[in-house]
């Protein structure tokens, strides 16, 4: 019996193996959360795996962002090369063979592959549908630049080594709205300010396109001694928008057909105007439950309220559920699948939900047993019919405190009528 472990010979890794394992190690790297970026990456748990003959240290950390989209991966560097070929471009970047991963990014509806070569660093942003490529870069003048924005709303740039952390800002995308409606929001982590890692910022503006625009930034240092003021400066932030955009797996003959889908279709090509368009992959998605309700001008005490229209479209694809609201303001929010948000224990998740004196606007998503449901609150009762594993209701409140969802009763029945949940709506999750 020999004690000798014979380890396969010696030989070079394939391109798409060796970007595989490079992700892999990059992604349990980025699991450990740092504070700055000019701190060594350390890894917090990790597993040694044999592959090919080559010994890979994977990481397993807890807090890495909640992810909506597709997973990132190998395929993704390869759609990007494919995209910059497909533009007739390919001249303008270093050749195929010269990319080396560097850091590969989940974020809640794309990904983003950051691409070392001839020492200039490209960023490319791939989603269900489309990839966009930045042109190769080196960072420029301190403090920070832009690197690219992209039709899925996501802000990519360099910052110097006195920056630790930069809010990215769009005038148009505000509008004057208190609400800032236009901003990214749903499930998951969707900070302001984002951490400089590696001497990048990525942020997560807007789950829409916001190419075109002018930004701004705030950059933030971490005082040496709190009650110290963080900013550093408010700077114009001038981003180019892709080099390269293609949508190469595009939907043949969109995701449905009737009227609710044209309304969603609607919804999902964005705010229009200055503050920008299409919403992340906007051919994918599926219309779901509808809430469209009038509501009457209020009074309470000195205040008045005009009466609004409210409308909702939910939507889901194969990567997330969404809701579209319409009126009276444009907002996009994104959030987990249905088979990812109910169990067994709960058949029912909130996504969003809203309170207009007098009343609760909510929309949700609900097992796939359940046809329908009855919510009640106080005097209120609605019938709910449930759409594609979704369901949007309106419950009205006689009083002016706020509803929150837990206070609503709620039955759910199967398309026999037999009753499959009796309770309560659980809580809608904090934003």
């Amino acid at each position: 019996m020999k004690d000798d472990i014979e380890l396969p010979a010696h030989r070079e890794l394939p391109p798409h193996v060796r970007d595989r394992m490079l992700v892999a190690v990059r992604e349990g790297m980025d699991a450990t959360p740092t504070r700055s970026v000019r701190t060594p990456l350390a890894i917090a748990a990790a597993a040694a795996v044999l592959v090919g003959g080559v010994a890979v240290v994977l990481g397993t950390g807890e807090d890495a962002p909640a992810r909506l989209g597709p997973a990132a991966g190998t395929g993704d560097l390869d759609r990007c090369w494919d995209a910059v070929e497909t533009s007739g471009r390919a001249a303008e970047y270093p050749g195929r063979a010269d990319w080396q991963v560097v850091a590969n990014q989940s974020l809640h509806l794309t990904s983003l592959t950051t691409v070392r070569a001839a020492e200039k660093t490209v960023f490319c942003e791939t989603s269900a549908t489309s990839v966009a490529v930045s042109a190769p870069a080196v960072p420029g003048d301190p403090p920070v630049n832009g690197a690219m924005v992209t039709p899925n709303g996501t802000v990519i740039g360099f910052a110097s080594d006195e920056v630790d952390a930069v809010t990215v800002d769009a005038e148009s995308l505000d509008s004057g709205d208190p609400t800032r409606s236009h901003l990214v929001q749903g499930h998951g982590r969707h900070p302001s300010e984002t951490e400089v890692h590696d001497g990048v910022f990525v942020t997560e503006l807007a789950h829409h396109d916001v190419t075109g625009r002018d930004f701004t930034a705030t950059l933030i240092r971490e005082p040496a001694e709190s009650g110290e003021d963080r900013t550093l400066d408010d700077v114009v932030l001038a981003v180019p928008d892709p080099l390269v955009y293609e949508v190469d797996l595009p939907v043949e003959g969109g995701a449905g057909a009737g009227e609710d889908q044209r309304a969603l279709d609607d919804c999902l090509a964005g705010p229009g105007g200055d503050a920008g368009g299409a919403v992340v992959d906007a051919g994918t998605w599926r219309a779901g439950a509808v809430l469209d309700e009038r509501l009457a001008a209020s009074a309470s005490g000195s205040k008045t309220r005009d009466g609004y229209d409210l409308s909702y479209r939910v939507a889901v694809n194969d990567h997330a559920t969404a809701v579209c609201m319409a009126e009276p303001v444009w907002r996009f929010s994104a959030h987990p699948t249905r088979d990812e948000l109910v169990s067994a224990d709960q058949p029912l998740a909130v996504l969003t939900s809203e309170n207009h004196f007098p009343g609760l606007s909510l929309a949700g998503v609900a097992d796939g047993d359940i046809a329908r449901l009855e919510l009640r609150y106080q005097d209120d009762t609605a019938e709910v019919a449930v759409k594609d594993g979704t369901f949007a209701a309106f419950l009205d409140n006689s009083e002016d405190e706020p509803v929150d969802t837990a206070d609503v009763a709620v039955t759910a029945y199967d398309a026999q009528g037999v009753v499959l949940h009796d309770g309560t709506l659980p809580e809608t999750p904090k934003k």
